[in-house]
């Protein structure tokens, strides 16, 4: 009898062993969708959409002690020099350059052409 007892929970044990969890090393939140939708379906990702869900991504990241995923600030970035929104265009390209400080000979050529406008 106590033979039997022990079965289930050596099956259990070695299930839950053999379960992966799907944990990446960056959040993406909607990026994927919103590059998808601008490219296949521009009306569904305009500038607006883009700047809220974006925004929106980094805030639940920032919240739950996630890494934002690189080139989501640059693209924010790109977004607000879109709109003429310069400030907070820098200020996100510095976000990316801070927090991916590899990307800093592109982050400060887009820079440079964002304070020459």
């Amino acid at each position: 009898m106590k033979k039997n007892l022990w079965l289930p929970a050596i099956a259990l044990a070695f299930m839950t062993g053999c379960t992966t969890s799907h944990k990446t090393l960056y959040h993406w939140g909607e990026y994927e969708t919103i590059l998808l939708n601008m490219y296949t379906d521009p009306g569904e990702a305009d500038n607006y959409t883009q700047i809220t869900k974006i925004n929106e991504s980094i805030a639940y990241a920032e919240n739950k002690g996630l890494k934002v995923a690189p080139g989501i600030y640059a693209h924010l970035g790109m977004i607000y020099a879109k709109n003429g929104d310069m400030p907070n265009a820098i200020s996100a390209f510095e976000n990316e350059k801070k927090h991916y400080p590899e990307s800093a000979t592109f982050i400060d050529g887009m820079l440079s052409r964002a304070s020459a406008n």
